[in-house]
Order: C-alpha cells, then sequence, then structure tokens
C-alpha cells in the first residue's frame, strides 16, 4: 500500500476491484486525476440521443451505480473530489461545467496524455462533437480521435466507457508488484529481493 502522491503518472494501481491509472497530479491543491486502464463496460453515452453529458443516462450510471459499486468495494467516499467537467465542443460552442464525483476525460486530456491512455478499445470522452447534437467525441483502438453516435439502436453508439474522477493523493493505494518501478523500493526491500534471486 502506498499513498497516491507517491503513485508516479502513467502508473497503475488497484483500488476498488477496479485497476487505475495516474493520469496527472495537481500539487496546488493536493488532488490526483485518474482513470480506469481499461473500458469498464460498453454502453450508450446517452440513451435519448444527446451529447449533453449534464443530462446523459452515462452520467446517472457512473454517479450512482458506480459509485455504489466501488464504495462496495472499498472506496472511501471522503477520498473522492468533486470534478469540475469541461463540457467544451471540440470546436467550440459548449454546455459549461458540469460538477461531479465521476465523468470520463476531455478531448484536450486526452490529447494532453496520449502517451498513456492508448487501449485496445473504442470508447467516450466527454467533450460533445460541435455542431451535432447527437454525436460526442471518441477514441479509436488506434488512439485517434473521432465522433460516435451518442445512442444507436444498431450498437454504434455503445462504445467503452472509461470512468475517470479526481482523489485526494494522500489516499492509500495498492500497487500490484509487477507495476513498481525501481524508484518505488527501499534500499532494504532491493536487498531483500537481491538476496532472494541468488538463493
Amino acid at each position: 500500500m502506498v499513498e497516491l502522491s507517491k503513485v508516479k503518472r502513467g502508473q497503475v494501481f488497484s483500488m476498488a476491484e477496479h485497476e487505475w491509472i495516474v493520469v496527472e497530479h495537481n500539487e496546488e491543491d493536493g488532488t490526483t486525476l485518474v482513470t480506469t486502464t481499461d473500458c469498464i463496460s460498453d454502453m450508450a453515452f446517452d440513451e435519448n440521443n444527446s451529447n449533453d453529458f449534464r443530462n446523459s443516462s452515462l452520467r446517472k450510471y457512473l454517479n450512482s451505480d458506480f459509485l455504489e459499486e466501488l464504495l462496495d468495494g472499498g472506496l472511501e467516499i471522503d477520498d473522492v473530489m468533486y470534478t469540475d467537467f469541461d463540457l467544451t465542443g471540440h470546436q467550440g460552442g459548449d454546455y459549461g461545467i458540469c460538477r461531479d464525483l465521476i465523468g470520463l476525460l476531455t478531448e484536450d486530456q486526452y490529447k494532453e496524455h496520449k502517451d498513456i491512455l492508448v487501449i485496445d478499445d473504442w470508447w467516450w470522452l466527454i467533450t460533445p462533437s460541435s455542431g451535432h447534437s447527437c454525436a460526442v467525441r471518441g477514441v479509436s483502438s488506434g488512439g485517434s480521435l473521432g465522433s460516435g453516435i451518442a445512442y444507436s439502436l444498431l450498437d454504434y453508439g455503445s462504445l467503452g466507457v472509461r470512468p475517470a474522477l479526481t482523489l485526494d493523493s494522500e489516499a492509500v493505494v495498492a500497487i500490484e508488484e509487477a507495476h513498481k518501478s525501481l524508484e518505488d523500493y527501499s534500499s532494504e526491500e532491493l536487498l531483500q529481493e537481491l538476496l532472494r534471486r541468488e538463493n
């Protein structure tokens, strides 16, 4: 177990029965933005076919059923900070700010941290596609940006969901041995590991 502030950007940790990746630390307010390493499910962005996250079925799911799942899995509610999710369209225009415990990454956040976020799946961003009330920005399995329909009976509107949330950087999380780098070990731990390998 380790304090989240010690977990480096791009490093994976376990929390509430899911694996998460550190996207960025904010040292000014002592918080850390994280998202799941993989999609937790494929689902519509909004069952009423709107690209406005504020009124979406996905927002309701993330901040009710999924939040309850995390709490049941051991997440401490005091460790989760409210986040102002930016709903600016990818080419201008916006729905303002949505303040939630759980949301999705924005297109700008994806562009900034693409090097640690590409996975072999298609997934939603929170960013609306400008000029189209039913189109939402998303990421392809190859890492390129595009748009998907918020809801479709043909499943074109069912992309993967990677929840994003902001945690108190003092929260304690679990790092699997396979995910630890040399800097994460103390001198004593390194010595013990070398002795173990010699035997």
